[in-house]
């Protein structure tokens, strides 16, 4: 997966045209990547799954300067966020797909003694 395209893709989405926010953008987009890779289980992060990566990059940013507040209304508009440790919640499904198997699924197994 291209950390550059990814970038792209998320200023485009956020209409950024200058190169003033990029120093949090690379920082957002990393740490997603970064957190996806451990749930995952993996060192990469399969091609298919930087929509993901992608759309939660906006969202954090979209987030800035609300950091820790669950939700938030003004004037009859409410917004609610989802918790850090839930941002992954609406894509686990296809995450799961992507973890890789294990040649022996846990269970019961047998030990020999000597």
């Amino acid at each position: 997966m291209d950390k550059n395209q990814i970038l792209m893709r998320v200023r485009t989405l956020l209409d950024i045209k200058d190169g003033l926010q990029d120093d949090a953008l690379e920082e957002i987009v990393g740490s997603r990547i970064e957190h996806l890779k451990l749930e995952l289980e993996s060192d990469t992060v399969p091609e298919a799954l930087s929509f993901i990566i992608v759309e939660l990059a906006v969202r954090r940013f979209n987030r800035l300067g609300s950091e820790g507040m669950k939700g938030e209304s003004v004037e009859g508009h409410s917004v609610n966020f989802y918790g850090l440790e839930d941002e992954f919640k609406p894509y686990q499904r296809l995450i799961d797909r992507f973890r890789p198997k294990t040649q022996h699924p846990p269970g019961r197994g047998k030990v020999f003694f000597l």
